[in-house]
Parts: structure tokens; sequence; C-alpha cells
């Protein structure tokens, strides 16, 4: 599915729940449609890569996303067509971390010397990229454990950034207009930098510090603002959508009742009955963050920032 790179208005908006965030943003350069020949072939696996990549192509090229928009990556299978697409191109982007185990496979079965490969883990340091989930007392989730969704983090996205576009400038040549790409690349992490000082400020006015959630998604975003991960309510599928045990339910309202936790968030792309029937039990509402997005990360971020402060208490009652 080629997708031609768009300008997308990128201007701050401010998130209204008793929180002022005082952030704004800059519109993203990007490139003129494709014309003529086409030029270098980039594949992208999710959709929140898909800014980053969209913002940072060269004129000319092609670029491919894997994992539509509302679909989960998690057992996510590739399609023929899609496989042929990664064996094809000049630049395939992904996460890493164990998150696209199909698209390791394809690149695998279909190496190419100048294929370049560009992963978001290579961003991580030593202190961000943790294997092992810290455990306290068996019903608790604070470490990065299983959790590759490193994209939330808006200082590890700014380096993202940075990578990419140094990335892209060393394989599109003269072509490419290095200077231009330089140039949105730094307009893109200024874009970054004010998200994460969004954050920083919204989030510091919360009475709460604690996220209950369906999915074990924001360990990376937690560790970033001095949040907790208290309870993830996995389910059958291992909160991929499966129906979470009458005992899992249990730990989940005890953890909400032990924290004050104010919210469950769901998300769009799980069934999200088990964290309803939680919510219902503990008497706090329903909220949605979605890790995900349609391919406008800062747009993705400023709804989940929304979602984050009305349920952590954001207003400070």
């Amino acid at each position: 599915m080629a997708s031609r790179a768009r300008k997308r208005s990128l201007g701050w908006v401010g998130v209204a729940l008793g929180v002022l965030l005082a952030a704004s943003c800059k519109r993203a350069a990007t490139p003129a449609p494709a014309t003529g020949t086409p030029g270098v072939r980039i594949v992208v696996t999710i959709p929140p890569l898909m800014w980053a990549v969209e913002g940072l192509a060269p004129q000319g090229a092609e670029v491919n996303l894997i994992v539509p928009a509302g679909a989960s990556p998690h057992g996510y299978e590739l399609t023929p067509s899609q496989s042929a697409l990664i064996a094809g191109a000049d630049i395939v982007v992904m996460v890493g971390l164990g998150m696209e185990p199909q698209v390791e496979a394809a690149l695998a079965a279909h190496s190419q010397e100048n294929r370049l490969v560009v992963r978001f883990e290579e961003v991580l340091g030593a202190d961000e990229h943790l294997e092992d989930a810290h455990d306290h007392g068996g019903d608790h989730d604070h470490g990065h454990g299983g959790d590759p969704h490193a994209w939330l983090d808006p200082v590890l996205m700014g380096r993202f950034v940075e990578m990419l576009g140094e990335e892209i400038r060393s394989v599109s040549g003269e072509s490419g207009r290095p200077g231009e790409i330089s140039s949105r690349a730094g307009e893109l992490q200024g874009e970054c930098a004010a998200i994460d000082s969004a954050y920083r400020e919204g989030l510091a006015r919360c009475v709460s510090k604690t996220i209950v959630a369906q999915h074990n998604a924001y360990s990376y975003l937690a560790h970033r603002y001095g949040l907790a991960v208290e309870s993830v309510i996995h389910g059958a599928g291992g909160g991929h959508g499966g129906e979470a045990s009458p005992g899992e339910i249990a730990s989940a309202v005890r953890a909400i009742k032990d924290s004050g936790v104010r919210a469950v968030f769901v998300e769009r792309q799980m069934q999200d009955g088990s964290a309803r029937r939680v919510a219902e039990v503990a008497g706090v509402e329903v909220l949605v963050l979605d890790p995900l997005g349609g391919g406008d990360w800062p747009e993705m971020m400023r709804e989940n920032l929304g979602a984050l402060v009305e349920g952590l208490g954001g207003g400070g009652g």
C-alpha cells in the first residue's frame, strides 16, 4: 500500500483538562508527491514510525506500510505481497525488540547486501534496553520486560528521528538533497521535544502516578515520566485481546484499590471486555490509550496525554 508523503498540520493543541500545556510545534516540511521514475523503496512496519519516514523520505520515494492503522502488530501475519515488498525494499524501518518476527523472517529469507534495515531499538541506551520485568509482589509490572513500545517515549522518538535522517541521507545520495533531509529532521526533533515538554508539565500535575492497562505497552512512557504500571490485565492472549481469568481480574481490582487508581486504560485494537469488568468492579472509569494511532505520531501522543491527564487526575482533584 503506497503512501504519498503529504503535509500535515502538526500545530500544537493544548490539552484542556485543567492542564495548560504551553508547547508549540512547527509544520514539518514533507517531500512533494513522487513524480517520474520511482526512487528509494521504503517499507515501514507500523503506523507510529510512518510519521518519521514520511517526513524524511526523499522526493520520489515509494513508502509502504505493513501493519495498517487499526490492526495490532502482535501476531500479525504477512501477506505474500507484503513479503515481496520487503524483499524488494531499499530501506526497511521497524521497531525490533522482538515485535516483528515475521518481518525478521522475511528479511532473512530475502537477504540483500545493499538493503538498509533501521530498527528503533538501536537508539536505546543500556539503561533503557531492559529485558527483565521488575516484578514487585507478583501483581505489578514496573519494567520493560516484554514491552517493545519504545516509540511512546518522545525522547526516544527524537533520537530515532535523528538516526533515521542520517540513514536515509546515507542511501539517497545527491538526489535526496541531504541538506533538506537534515532540516526536516531538525523540525521533527523539535516536535518530539515539544511533546516531551507537554508530557512533563501535564503529568507532573496529576494526583495519581499509576497506570492500570489491559496491555503491557506503557513501561517506556512510565519510566520516562515517573509513573508506575501497577497491573496489566493480560487475559488469555497475554494481553493481546484474550479474556482475563477471575484471578487476574481480582488482582487488577486489588491493585486499583491499593493504589487509588482512577481509571482503567483500554485500547482500540483489542477486545476490552475484561478491562471493563475490572473497572466496573473497582468503581473507576474506562479511558482509551492508543499506542499505534493512524500514522500521525504527534496527534496520537497528544490524544494519549489527554487521556492520561484525565485518568490520573490532572485537574488536581
